[in-house]
């Protein structure tokens, strides 16, 4: 997070200085943005993602916001989510092709298994954090289709027969909520040359 905020200042500093900036429209200086990402095999095993984001085209090619996400990943066996996620992203603009990196905090993840199991719980750490890459390609200055990947910190999940982790049957997960998804969304902007 703080090599974030060090990039963005030095980014912001850099844009100062170019003169052509000063001759931008007030509203070319903003952007809106929403991602919705799937990808399966079989209909049984996938992976999702969502992310919507409002931030400061910086120069022309760089952008600086705050994202709200959500992403998770459901198996045959067991399935996990990260919920809730708020954090800083930045994104590279080469033409119409947009390369992103984003981090922050996870709200929660869940845990959960389709083993014959009555009780789950989770273990986390005091601190949930996220990271998000990616890249997409922007149609029309609007519609936008890539591929992202996400994943939370690890934590440790339980599953029982019994209200507490004990016998007569206990397994235990531990690994964080990763997803890698095709994602489909928008982005509202000053059309970028």
């Amino acid at each position: 997070m703080i090599a974030f905020l060090a990039f963005g200042s030095t980014t912001l500093s850099n844009a100062q200085k170019d003169s052509a900036a000063a001759s931008r429209p007030f509203y070319d200086y903003f952007y809106l943005e929403g991602n919705f990402g799937f990808f399966s095999v079989d209909l049984i095993n996938y992976v999702y993602m969502s992310n919507a984001g409002i931030g400061l085209k910086i120069t022309p090619h760089h952008y600086l916001g705050a994202e709200f996400t959500g992403f998770g990943a459901r198996g045959s066996i067991q399935s996990g989510s990260a919920l809730g996620g708020w954090g800083l992203q930045y994104q590279y603009r080469l033409r119409k092709w947009y390369f992103l990196v984003s981090g922050g905090e996870l709200d929660k993840v869940d845990f959960s298994t389709y083993l014959p199991f009555e009780y789950t719980y989770t273990e986390t750490p005091d601190l949930l954090t996220y990271f998000r890459i990616g890249i997409k390609h922007c149609f029309w200055g609007l519609l936008c289709v890539g591929c992202q990947y996400a994943q939370s910190s690890s934590f440790k999940g339980y599953i029982s027969d019994f209200p507490a982790p004990g016998k007569p049957r206990f397994l235990r997960w531990e690994g964080p909520v990763r997803s890698l998804a095709l994602t489909f969304g928008f982005m509202l902007q000053n059309p970028p040359d």
